[in-house]
This record gives structure tokens, sequence and C-alpha cells, in this order.
């Protein structure tokens, strides 16, 4: 479909507060980006319904890259090539850089891989989207198509990569945010991306996933707020003590068979509320003079995970 009807089914059928469309540069001409970002500008309503300004590049592995201003760096199907050869990655990565661009790697289409990760663009990892979830080996709604085995989020938080998680559609069917449908056959339902903003416009919702302030869900609107000495998640934060203070709320759309405190790779701490809504507070200690990482896993009795 157009885009106009990508984003008003994502505003009335679907229901969400921002989306973008993160189509695939190589796929369409500069006319075709112009009208993309004329729809993303007619759809943005601050405090009701927010559009960003995106797209997806393909060299080497996939990447979403978004940004607050149409004014982006974009290589078309009409400008892809020097020759017969894909602009490499590192000539693209400078210009997203200088344009405040944010880069959300995009985990079916290929491993995240050493020249893909810069600290200060590369900033989230789709955990799970219509193709299935990859932030650990084994999950209960895999990647079919692909060994993420050495490739998952957690296996990239090991390596010392500072990174956040999300969701999303990628559908490929015009449908964001509730479908179950890749082009023409059935896939997992689509997944959320859950944001921690201040307010509804396009520089929050930006600033708030640049701050790794965000989530992911298997499509459910499970509310998480998972703090670490009152920090927010997706903060970095330094302590002199050997013990830190773990705040955990969660409300789901389902009873929530149990939530899973992973610590440096590994299931640390497992609570089995069996209760829609539950708040804990722990304490835990960690290591001296090492770093240390935290993420929640959510799973509700119905299936679904944030």
């Amino acid at each position: 479909g157009s885009a106009e009807e990508y984003f008003r089914y994502a505003r009335e059928a679907a229901c969400l507060d921002f989306t973008s469309i993160s189509d695939h540069s190589i796929h369409f001409s500069r006319d075709e980006w112009d009208s993309m970002v004329e729809a993303t500008e007619k759809y943005n309503d601050p405090g009701s319904f927010v559009t960003l300004f995106g797209y997806e590049e393909n060299s080497g592995s996939d990447r979403n890259i978004y940004y607050t201003s149409p004014e982006t760096p974009i290589w078309t199907r009409d400008l892809f090539h020097y020759g017969d050869d894909p602009i490499p990655f590192n000539k693209i990565l400078p210009d997203i850089k200088k344009k405040g661009g944010l880069i959300i790697h995009h985990q079916h289409g290929g491993p995240l891989f050493d020249y893909d990760y810069d600290p200060e663009a590369t900033r989230l990892v789709e955990v799970y989207s219509c193709w299935g979830a990859s932030d650990y080996a084994g999950n209960p709604r895999p990647i079919s198509q692909r060994d993420m085995s050495g490739k998952c989020y957690v296996d990239y938080l090991n390596r010392g990569w500072k990174l956040g998680l999300c969701a999303g559609s990628d559908d490929h069917a015009g449908h964001p945010g509730e479908s179950d449908w890749l082009r023409t056959s059935r896939r997992y339902r689509n997944g959320l991306h859950a944001v921690l903003a201040d307010e509804l416009t396009r520089e929050a919702i930006f600033n708030a996933c640049y701050k790794r302030r965000c989530y992911g869900t298997t499509g459910e609107r499970v509310f998480l707020d998972f703090r670490i000495n009152g920090r927010f998640m997706g903060e970095e934060t330094e302590t002199s003590e050997n013990r830190v203070r773990i705040f955990i709320r969660v409300i789901g759309t389902a009873p929530i068979e149990k939530i899973v405190v992973v610590k440096n790779g590994g299931e640390h701490i497992v609570l089995h509320p069996g209760t829609c809504e539950h708040t804990e507070e722990l304490s835990d200690t960690i290591p001296e003079e090492r770093e240390t990482y935290y993420y929640l896993r959510v799973f509700q009795e119905d299936g679904n995970m944030a």
C-alpha cells in the first residue's frame, strides 16, 4: 500500500503512539523517498501520534537508521552504487553520525559485526519481530531461518557492547504493530517497541531510544519498569559499594509465569508471580572493579514475552 495507508493503519487500527516507515533504501528511488518524507511530516501530530524518518540499510548485515529531521543522508536505489560495488557501511557511518542518526541492528538479517558496532550511533538491537526472538539461544520463539548460536543479544553484551533492546513489526505487509503476516505467509505476531519518554513528541521518543530507555514485547502492551540503584533501564552508573538495589515493576496483560533477572549472561534470579502485576525490591552483590550488566525477561502464561 501507500505511505499514507501505512500511517493510517498504525494510528487507527494498531493504535500506536509512534511509528516509522523503514523500507529498504536500495529498493526505492529518490522520488519515492521524497514522497515518504512528505507523508511522514503530514502524519506527525505531537501529543497524539508521532512519526520518525527512517530506512533500512543493507550492506553486510541489516540495520535500520532513524532521524528526527528529513534532511538525512540516504542511499536510494539510484544512488547506492560506486560503479558495480555497493557502498560499504564504513563509508556511510560518518554521514549517519554527522546528521545525528540512530542505528537499530536487525537480528534476523545477519549478526552484528565488529564494524557494525559504533557506541555513538549503534544504540539498540531489535530483539523481536515477526521473524522471531533473538535475545538468547533456545528462546520460545526462535528465528527459524538462521543459526543464532553466539550471535544473540546476550552474546553482544558479553563482548562488552552497550546496547539496548527493542522490538518491531518488519512484516513487509503495511500493517505495523498489529499483524502476523510476512508478505504472503503467516509468521509470529508483530512486536512492539516500548519507550519511557517524558512526552509524545518526535524528539522525546528519539532521545529515549538513544538513551536505551526502552524495551520490546511480543505484541502485548506489557508495562516494565526496571531500575538499578534508582537509575532507569539503559543507563550506566558507578558505585563504590559491592551491593546494588534492584527495583522491578511489571504490569502484564495476562498472569506472569516468571520474571528472570539476567546478570552478566546468566539467569541470576527467577521469580514466579502468577499474577498480572508484580513489584519486587531486591539487593544483589556485584564483583569489585568489574562491569556488571542486568536486564529482565518477562514470560506470561499466554506465551507472550517482554
